[in-house]
């Protein structure tokens, strides 16, 4: 043979080899191998069913392979996997496979407790090796031509979640054409997959590695979010009960000149979504919500969605006992700390990243028919309302500075309206607009307002017409009504009004400077108060808010920490062009009096001008109403905030007293059978000083029967009125008051009610004193008349005495004067002996010779011998004892009581008469009354005490 046929049978044979061993040995071998370094490498137990190798073709084909770790989980298995490489690129130094086939792959992944997926197990550790010194070379060449994966699924399971959460991607379908590490031509891509059967998720397009290179689109159809979010669940405390996704994105990725990431003509729709809480408690419902974008360029440094729109939904959100959100940690901003909240930087999104600042803007925010059901489970009563947005529109929303964007808002508040309609600046922050507010219903209020008042808002609606600018301060102007306000206390009605309104409404607050204020006019129309006392003395007032010492401490607590601090902040500029009340009522009832005492100030009205903080110019007010319906009271005076000077006068005409017969029974002791009261209250407030005159006019008081009580006074009040009562039976007193305001036991009623009261318990107790002021040049104590012994007579000085108290019982008519004449023993008794004794000798007119004789003779008839005395020389006739004789004459005579009564009742009938000299309708009032006798002994003069009485 010669040599190329040797060569021919050389080749041939070894054709024939390499086509056996391929085809037949090969295999096994293959199959063997590969079981074996599983086993020994990974510790994997592999199994194939066959292996096929063509040689001709260089491919390899695995049917029925499947893999379990250690622990005998599943890894991997697949219906067929084929793999067609190709042989010559090798010498231009490119791996190249020409096809990658999977059919039917099953890959189970488990995320260990470890945190890590379970395939790092079979992983073998290995001591890091020296870095090798790389030799330069040409890199070697990757190529893919085809790619293909038909109908594959992924399982995966977590096994440290909290439920040993478990899902799967089914349908799994990939195909990848051209993929190589040199630069060429993107080549087509696809993938898609279901999840747990349910709804496809495809990307597709135009891929190439080098340089990074696609362009396709993503695309969602049918969804279902539940099955997604269950993994996300422990996380957030949400069940998403519902909800469907459906959308497409174009995407394109180009790494030719830095990497651009854009995404573009994008469209989503959201429907049917149901979010709950753990406890089952409805979060959040949505019909749909639909989002055209967005549009996102990394190297433009801009993103942007065309429209969101949101529809037909319902968002639950209730405050619990706690008075924390109910709502999942991850949605309020978990548990941070604060050390970390001020560690952490603030992030502007605009630059974000450095370099230019990030562009975000949003064509279009439209929401329809939204309601916000509230419930406040942390105040009593439990709160529950309903936040309706009808309409919520936003356009051309950007974070670029001052890019302005409007908004405008229609929404519902119960059978309320709120309207807003306005442009708006994210930065630097910049709000204006208009705000419209209509019937908004203020019972749902009633719980917040008893977080620091026992009081109930029964009914009541907010309405206001508002134009609000907000850029480097405040500003607002237009007018706010609160109609058919009603209020509630513990025992019933507190207060209200039909309608409180606002108009002409300026308010400007300026960053650096004083706010100011401005209303032209404030009206109240039919205002209604309460002011009610229990049976134990509380008021409803003082029970609204706890005890007055309580609320003093913590308007103490609030006041500045000293005078400098408060100067440094000067409050806001307040003016008022006037205020205007009609048709007020006040009702106010006492229990802790019997029986219980209430009265009504109705038809209350009036005016209040020119109020202003800042002008040295006073207000004026001018308030009138009505007492019962009949008894007129009026509020006068001025109001000068800027200098602190205040004057207000409070006036009543025709008060019938007898409506007061509660407080006189428990405070006098006695019914008012009739009278009537007129006031004249003057305020004068300096500062914190306060000076004032009250004067009271009682008119025709007449007091009635008894009553039993143990805060009645015990005085003779019968006598006090009728001193105090003038000739037309007025009783006019002026009792001033002055003190400290901010001396927390000084209490006007308080100051009033002691003068009062100090007024008559003098009268009662010097009512001769207080007659006496009644007339000039009096004052002195006008309640005593003094004798001489023996004498009934007035002298001089008794007659003057006498003249100046008949005047001063005619300015008092309703007193009455009781004289008891007094008579004494000891002085008077021998004043009318010797007036006997002289009567019956004859003695008046007598010089002391013929005197002497006369008591001598009467001496010698009457009793017999002389006293005599001791002879002044030896042997010389004694002389008689005359003060002796005179001394016995007048022991020898009697004084009888009838005597000493005639005497006294006389000096009774002395100074009555003394009394008609000035006036005889004195006669009448003045009483003799039986005479008394005395044992007086020392003295010179004898004193009748006169006393007196109402008539």
């Amino acid at each position: 043979m010669n040599r190329w046929k040797w060569t021919g049978v050389v080749v041939l044979t070894l054709f024939v080899l390499y086509c056996v061993t391929g085809f037949f040995i090969a295999p096994s071998q293959l199959k063997k191998q590969l079981i074996s370094q599983a086993k020994d490498q990974a510790g994997v137990d592999l199994s194939v069913e066959k292996v096929k190798v063509n040689p001709l073709v260089l491919s390899v084909t695995l049917e029925k392979l499947a893999s379990q770790d250690r622990e005998g989980r599943d890894l991997i298995a697949a219906d067929r996997i084929y793999v067609n490489a190709q042989l010559w690129p090798l010498v231009r130094r490119n791996i190249t496979l020409k096809s990658l086939i999977l059919e039917k792959p099953d890959v189970n992944v488990i995320l260990t407790a470890a945190g890590d997926p379970h395939w790092l197990e079979l992983v073998p550790a290995t001591e890091d090796p020296e870095p090798a010194v790389a030799e330069e070379s040409e890199p070697w060449v990757f190529t893919l031509a085809q790619t293909d994966i038909i109908d594959g699924k992924i399982r995966y399971a977590d096994e440290p979640h909290p439920e040993t959460y478990n899902t799967e991607l089914g349908g799994l379908n990939f195909s990848l054409g051209g993929l190589t590490t040199q630069v060429g031509e993107p080549g087509p891509f696809s993938i898609a997959f279901a999840h747990e059967g349910q709804g496809e998720v495809r990307l597709e397009g135009a891929f190439a590695l080098t340089p990074l290179t696609f362009d396709g689109a993503l695309t969602v159809s049918e969804l279902q979010l539940k099955p997604s979010w269950r993994y996300a669940r422990y996380l957030h405390g949400i069940e998403w009960e519902s909800g469907t996704l459906n959308g497409s994105l174009d995407i394109n990725v180009d790494g030719a000149d830095g990497l651009e990431l854009a995404t573009s003509n994008g469209s989503w729709s959201l429907t049917d979504t149901d979010m709950t809480l753990e406890d089952g408690q409805s979060l959040f419902k949505l019909a749909s919500l639909t989002v055209e974008g967005p549009d996102f360029s990394l190297a433009g440094r801009s993103a942007g969605i065309s429209r969101i729109a949101l529809s037909d939904g319902t968002i639950n959100l209730t405050r619990g006992p706690d008075g924390e959100l109910e709502l999942p940690a991850a949605l309020v901003g978990g548990e941070s700390s604060e050390s970390e909240e001020a560690e952490a930087p603030a992030a502007d999104p605009a630059t974000a990243g450095g370099g230019e600042p990030f562009q975000f803007a949003i064509a279009s925010v439209t929401v329809n028919n939204l309601p916000i059901n509230w419930t406040d489970q942390s105040v009593q009563p439990e709160t529950a309302q309903t936040l309706t947005i009808n309409e919520l529109s936003l356009a051309d929303f950007d974070l670029s500075p001052g890019t302005q964007f409007p908004v405008r808002l229609d929404a519902a508040l119960g059978d309320g309206q709120i309207l807003w309609d306005g442009q708006h600046v994210l930065t630097p922050l910049a709000v204006d607009g208009g705000l419209t507010l209509s019937q908004l219903p203020l019972p749902w209020l009633t719980g917040y307002v008893r977080e620091s008042a026992a009081l109930n808002v029964e009914s009541g609606a907010l309405g206001a017409q508002l134009n609000v600018s907000l850029s480097d301060g405040l500003k607002a102007g237009g007018s706010v009504e609160v109609s058919n306000l009603a209020t509630s206390g513990e025992e019933g009605p507190l207060a209200g009004f039909a309608s409180f309104s606002l108009a002409g409404i300026d308010v400007n607050v300026p960053a650096d400077e004083p706010a100011l204020v401005h209303f032209d006019r404030v009206s109240l129309s039919e205002p209604s108060a309460t002011f009610a006392i229990a049976a134990d003395g509380s008021s409803n007032i003082s029970r609204l808010t706890g005890s007055p010492d309580e609320t003093e401490a913590e308007e103490a607590e609030a006041q500045p920490e000293s005078a400098a601090e408060a100067e440094e902040a000067p409050g806001p500029v307040i003016e008022l062009g006037e205020l205007t009340i009609d048709g007020g009522t006040l009702r106010f009832a006492d229990a802790s009096v019997q029986p219980a005492f209430s009265a009504s100030i109705n038809q209350f009205g009036g005016t209040l001008r020119g109020l202003n903080s800042n002008v040295d110019k006073p207000a004026s007010l001018d308030f009138a109403g009505k007492l019962e319906g009949y008894a007129d009271i009026g509020i006068t005076g001025e109001l000068n905030p800027l200098e602190d000077r205040n004057k207000v006068t409070l006036s009543t005409k025709n008060i019938d007293l007898t409506s007061a017969n509660a407080y006189a029974g428990k405070y006098v002791g006695r019914l008012i059978e009739r009278g009537r009261l007129d006031l004249e209250l003057g305020y004068e407030l300096d500062g914190d000083s306060l000076k004032g005159s009250n004067e009271v006019v009682l008119g025709q008081l007449t007091l009635g029967g008894s009553v039993d009580s143990e805060d009645a006074v015990s005085l003779p009040l019968d006598l006090a009125l009728a001193l105090l009562k003038d000739p037309s039976g007025n009783i006019d007193l002026g009792v001033p008051v002055a003190g400290n305001l901010n001396d927390p036991k000084f209490r006007i009623g308080s100051v009033v009610f002691k003068a009062f009261v100090n007024l008559i318990v003098k009268a009662a107790a010097s009512p001769f004193f207080i007659l006496g002021k009644l007339i000039p040049g009096g004052g002195e104590d006008l309640q005593y008349v003094n004798f001489q012994p023996g004498i009934g007579e007035l002298d001089e000085a008794a007659t003057d005495r006498l003249t100046k108290l008949s005047e001063a019982l005619l300015q008092r008519p309703t007193l009455r004067l009781d004289i008891a004449g007094v008579a004494s023993r000891g002085l008077d008794a021998p004043a009318l002996k010797t007036q006997r004794l002289e009567a019956e000798l004859g003695l008046s007119g007598l010089d002391d010779e013929a005197r002497n004789s006369a008591l001598i003779e009467a001496f010698q008839a009457r009793i017999g011998e002389l006293p005599t005395l001791p002879p002044e020389e030896e042997g010389a006739e004694p002389l008689p004892d005359l003060a002796a004789v005179e001394e016995q004459l007048l022991a020898s005579l009697e004084i009888s009581d009838d005597a000493l009564r005639e005497l006294a009742t006389a000096r009774a009938s002395a100074i009555k008469s003394a009394l008609a000299a000035s006036d005889e309708s004195l006669i009448q009032r003045a009483y003799v009354l039986d005479p008394r006798l005395v044992e007086l002994s020392g003295g010179e003069t004898v004193v009748i005490e006169l006393v007196l009485a109402p008539n």
